[in-house]
Protein backbone atom coordinates (compact mmCIF):
# COMPACT_ATOMS: atom_id res chain seq x y z
CA UNK A 1 0.00 0.00 0.00
CA UNK A 2 2.83 2.40 0.89
CA UNK A 3 4.53 1.74 -2.46
CA UNK A 4 1.29 2.45 -4.28
CA UNK A 5 0.91 5.71 -2.36
CA UNK A 6 4.47 6.77 -3.28
CA UNK A 7 3.93 5.85 -6.93
CA UNK A 8 0.66 7.77 -7.14
CA UNK A 9 2.18 10.78 -5.36
CA UNK A 10 5.19 10.80 -7.68
CA UNK A 11 2.94 10.46 -10.75
CA UNK A 12 0.78 13.39 -9.64
CA UNK A 13 3.90 15.48 -8.97
CA UNK A 14 5.23 14.74 -12.48
CA UNK A 15 1.91 15.72 -14.03
CA UNK A 16 1.85 18.91 -11.97
CA UNK A 17 5.41 19.79 -13.01
CA UNK A 18 4.57 19.20 -16.66
CA UNK A 19 1.46 21.38 -16.42
CA UNK A 20 3.30 24.12 -14.51
CA UNK A 21 6.24 24.11 -16.91
CA UNK A 22 3.90 24.41 -19.89
CA UNK A 23 1.84 27.19 -18.29
CA UNK A 24 4.75 29.29 -17.04
CA UNK A 25 6.67 29.55 -20.31
CA UNK A 26 10.40 29.19 -20.84
CA UNK A 27 12.75 29.01 -17.86
CA UNK A 28 14.15 32.22 -16.37
CA UNK A 29 17.29 30.34 -15.31
CA UNK A 30 18.58 27.15 -16.90
CA UNK A 31 22.11 26.49 -15.66
CA UNK A 32 24.50 23.61 -15.26
CA UNK A 33 27.34 23.67 -12.75
CA UNK A 34 30.25 21.24 -12.89
CA UNK A 35 32.13 20.63 -9.63
CA UNK A 36 35.54 18.98 -9.42
CA UNK A 37 37.09 17.88 -6.11
CA UNK A 38 34.97 20.31 -4.10
CA UNK A 39 35.60 20.05 -0.36
CA UNK A 40 32.74 19.41 2.05
CA UNK A 41 32.41 18.72 5.74
CA UNK A 42 29.91 18.24 8.49
CA UNK A 43 28.59 15.58 10.82
CA UNK A 44 27.38 12.26 9.45
CA UNK A 45 26.84 8.68 10.50
CA UNK A 46 29.63 6.14 10.66
CA UNK A 47 27.53 3.08 9.92
CA UNK A 48 30.34 0.74 11.03
CA UNK A 49 30.17 2.03 14.60
CA UNK A 50 26.71 3.59 14.67
CA UNK A 51 28.29 6.80 15.96
CA UNK A 52 28.02 10.30 14.60
CA UNK A 53 31.31 11.36 13.05
CA UNK A 54 33.03 14.43 11.71
CA UNK A 55 33.00 13.99 7.94
CA UNK A 56 35.51 15.66 5.63
CA UNK A 57 35.78 14.86 1.96
CA UNK A 58 35.65 15.85 -1.68
CA UNK A 59 33.00 15.43 -4.35
CA UNK A 60 32.82 15.76 -8.12
CA UNK A 61 29.59 16.10 -10.07
CA UNK A 62 27.02 18.06 -12.02
CA UNK A 63 24.15 20.22 -10.75
CA UNK A 64 21.41 21.35 -13.12
CA UNK A 65 19.10 24.17 -11.99
CA UNK A 66 15.93 25.38 -13.71
CA UNK A 67 13.90 28.32 -12.41
CA UNK A 68 10.54 28.98 -14.05
CA UNK A 69 8.91 32.41 -14.43
CA UNK A 70 6.30 31.48 -11.80
CA UNK A 71 9.06 30.97 -9.20
CA UNK A 72 9.16 27.19 -9.23
CA UNK A 73 12.61 25.62 -8.95
CA UNK A 74 13.97 22.24 -10.05
CA UNK A 75 17.47 21.13 -8.99
CA UNK A 76 19.10 17.85 -10.02
CA UNK A 77 22.51 16.90 -8.63
CA UNK A 78 24.63 13.85 -9.50
CA UNK A 79 27.86 13.48 -7.55
CA UNK A 80 30.51 11.01 -6.49
CA UNK A 81 33.34 11.35 -4.03
CA UNK A 82 35.23 10.25 -0.94
CA UNK A 83 35.31 11.24 2.69
CA UNK A 84 36.92 10.39 6.01
CA UNK A 85 35.07 9.89 9.29
CA UNK A 86 36.38 10.68 12.78
CA UNK A 87 33.87 9.47 15.40
CA UNK A 88 32.60 12.07 17.87
CA UNK A 89 34.07 13.18 20.14
CA UNK A 90 36.88 13.57 17.63
CA UNK A 91 40.36 12.38 18.50
CA UNK A 92 42.13 13.18 15.23
CA UNK A 93 42.20 9.51 14.22
CA UNK A 94 40.26 8.58 11.07
CA UNK A 95 37.89 5.73 11.99
CA UNK A 96 36.63 5.02 8.46
CA UNK A 97 36.77 6.21 4.86
CA UNK A 98 34.01 6.10 2.27
CA UNK A 99 33.49 6.30 -1.46
CA UNK A 100 30.01 7.23 -2.64
CA UNK A 101 27.64 8.11 -5.45
CA UNK A 102 24.81 10.49 -4.52
CA UNK A 103 21.89 11.67 -6.67
CA UNK A 104 19.34 14.27 -5.66
CA UNK A 105 16.23 15.67 -7.31
CA UNK A 106 14.44 18.59 -5.66
CA UNK A 107 11.35 20.42 -6.89
CA UNK A 108 10.06 23.57 -5.20
CA UNK A 109 6.69 24.58 -6.62
CA UNK A 110 5.53 28.20 -6.84
CA UNK A 111 2.67 27.32 -4.46
CA UNK A 112 5.34 26.46 -1.81
CA UNK A 113 4.87 22.67 -1.94
CA UNK A 114 8.01 20.56 -2.44
CA UNK A 115 9.14 17.14 -3.65
CA UNK A 116 12.57 15.74 -2.70
CA UNK A 117 14.24 12.50 -3.74
CA UNK A 118 17.75 11.42 -2.78
CA UNK A 119 19.63 8.17 -3.37
CA UNK A 120 23.12 7.21 -2.35
CA UNK A 121 25.31 4.14 -2.50
CA UNK A 122 28.86 3.51 -1.46
CA UNK A 123 31.44 1.60 0.47
CA UNK A 124 32.89 2.27 3.90
CA UNK A 125 36.28 0.92 4.95
CA UNK A 126 37.00 0.60 8.68
CA UNK A 127 40.49 1.97 9.28
CA UNK A 128 41.39 -0.32 12.22
CA UNK A 129 40.43 -3.63 10.59
CA UNK A 130 40.20 -3.01 6.84
CA UNK A 131 36.63 -4.39 6.89
CA UNK A 132 34.51 -3.13 3.98
CA UNK A 133 30.81 -2.37 4.38
CA UNK A 134 28.34 -1.31 1.71
CA UNK A 135 25.66 1.30 2.31
CA UNK A 136 22.50 2.46 0.54
CA UNK A 137 20.29 5.37 1.43
CA UNK A 138 16.97 6.53 -0.03
CA UNK A 139 15.16 9.66 1.10
CA UNK A 140 11.81 10.68 -0.32
CA UNK A 141 9.76 13.59 0.92
CA UNK A 142 6.65 15.38 -0.32
CA UNK A 143 5.70 18.57 1.53
CA UNK A 144 2.36 20.31 1.03
CA UNK A 145 1.92 24.07 0.68
CA UNK A 146 1.47 24.41 4.46
CA UNK A 147 4.85 22.79 5.16
CA UNK A 148 3.39 19.46 6.29
CA UNK A 149 5.14 16.28 5.11
CA UNK A 150 2.76 14.02 3.17
CA UNK A 151 5.44 11.45 2.35
CA UNK A 152 8.51 11.18 4.59
CA UNK A 153 10.69 8.14 3.92
CA UNK A 154 14.23 7.42 5.05
CA UNK A 155 15.70 4.03 4.24
CA UNK A 156 19.33 3.45 5.29
CA UNK A 157 21.10 0.09 5.04
CA UNK A 158 24.70 -0.61 6.00
CA UNK A 159 25.98 -4.18 5.63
Amino acid sequence: MRRLHLTVTAFIAVLFVAATATASGPPVVNSTTHSFNEPFGGVGLNCATGNLALSNGFFTGVTHTVVQADGSLHVVANTHGTDSLDDLPTDGVIDATTTFVFNGNDIFFANTSEVHHFTGTGTLTVTATGAVLHFRVIIQMVIDRDGNPKVDLLHFVCE
